[in-house]
């Protein structure tokens, strides 16, 4: 997502993208502290599948308040945050359990947004 509102239907693209022109792309490593975000999904990595249904739910939930202009952008790293902060630990195992999980913490999201 970006800051300022494009619309792709009227970019003319002329030429495509010629990777052999470029000859070398340089990496470098994120730098957490100014990409939080990150950090916070290494850790649910790390952390099991709860943490990452989670992330993922909350993500989902907060992106679209953000596009429908309820939310600001920076107010999605907070709703995931506040969302793993409060996660449960007991293990889902099955598709329904991970369904209902997944549920619930979107409904959580929805009500965190509601309350900003």
């Amino acid at each position: 997502y970006s800051f300022v509102k494009v619309d792709l239907s009227k970019i003319e693209i002329t030429e495509g993208l010629d990777l052999l022109a470029i000859k070398s792309l340089d990496f470098e490593p994120v730098d957490e502290s100014r990409f939080p975000a990150i950090r916070m999904a290494r850790h649910c990595l790390d952390s099991g599948l709860n943490a990452c249904i989670t992330l993922n739910a909350a993500n989902e939930v907060a992106v679209e308040a953000f596009l429908n202009h309820k939310i600001a952008f920076l107010d999605i790293y907070k709703i995931i945050a506040d969302e793993l902060a409060s996660m449960t630990e007991k293990s889902v195992t099955s598709l329904d359990e991970i369904l209902m999980y997944d549920q619930n913490v979107r409904a959580r999201a929805e009500s965190a947004i509601l309350n900003l």
